[in-house]
């Protein structure tokens, strides 16, 4: 399992971008997998399955609404555990991540930051 944090500032683009990236990786259906031994050269290919939490679906199925440090270091455990649990190849979150503590809760194999702060 890969894990793919999406993080930026509230209307950065983190949840369009998620969605984006789910579509495309859910679109992956031409990667080849290095030939079985049994197969004689006939290639397998891989269909990858792509899971998606986004941090507002999450708070709202929880009722947990606390944005305070403490609330976003739970948030950012709540997810990752969503992340492991869920048997995927690729398993997108997109959420705030403000504090090093949160992204090193995650642990995502890639991080994108949504930098979208205007000067």
């Amino acid at each position: 399992m890969k894990k793919i944090l999406i993080m930026g500032l509230p209307g950065a683009g983190k949840t369009f971008m998620a969605e984006a990236l789910k579509k495309r990786l859910e679109a992956s259906t031409d990667i080849p997998l290095e030939k079985l031994a049994q197969c004689e050269a006939v290639p397998t290919y891989w269909h990858p399955t792509v899971k998606w939490f986004n941090a507002d679906e999450v708070r709202k199925r929880y009722n947990d609404w606390d944005f305070s440090r403490e609330g976003r270091i739970r948030q950012s455990l709540r997810m990752a555990e969503f992340a492991l649990s869920s048997n995927a190849d690729y398993v997108i979150c997109d959420f705030v991540s403000p504090l090093p503590e949160m992204r090193h809760n995650f642990k995502a194999d890639w991080v994108i930051w949504m930098d979208t702060i205007d000067a």
